[in-house]
C-alpha cells in the first residue's frame, strides 16, 4: 500500500494496520499534483498507461484535471492514480537507456 505523508500519512498507516497487517510505503510530496501528473499524462497519451475495470469517478476527475492550485479534494482520485506511476514507472523508463549505455561502456572497458 502507498500513502502520501504530507497530510495524514501516519493516520492512514495506523488505520490500515488496525484492519490488516500490511506494509505501507509513504512518500512526502515535494512537488505539486500538476508536476506529478505531467509525465503520467504523457505516458497515458502515448498508450503506455492502461486501466482495467470501470472507474467513472476517476475518469471524470482525470478529464477535468487542470493542475490549478487548490484542487486538494477535487483531484484526490487523479492524484492517487498518478502517484504510483510517477514513483515507480517513470524513473525506471527514464533511466533504462542510460543504464544500458553505461553497462555497454563497462563491457567495452573490460574487453580492453
Amino acid at each position: 500500500m502507498f500513502a502520501e505523508s504530507n497530510t495524514g500519512g501516519s493516520m492512514v498507516k495506523s488505520t490500515l494496520r488496525t484492519v490488516k497487517k500490511v506494509k505501507v510505503l509513504t512518500e512526502r510530496a515535494m512537488q505539486s499534483k500538476a508536476e506529478r501528473a505531467a509525465p503520467v499524462s504523457s505516458y497515458a497519451k502515448a498508450g503506455l498507461v492502461h486501466m482495467v475495470g470501470k472507474f467513472d469517478k476517476l475518469e471524470e476527475q482525470l478529464a477535468k484535471f487542470t493542475g490549478q492550485e487548490g484542487g486538494h479534494a477535487r483531484d484526490d482520485r487523479a492524484d492517487a492514480f498518478a502517484w504510483p506511476i510517477y514513483l515507480y514507472v517513470i524513473p525506471k523508463r527514464r533511466n533504462a537507456g542510460a543504464a544500458g549505455r553505461q553497462r555497454g561502456m563497462e563491457d567495452a572497458a573490460a574487453e580492453e
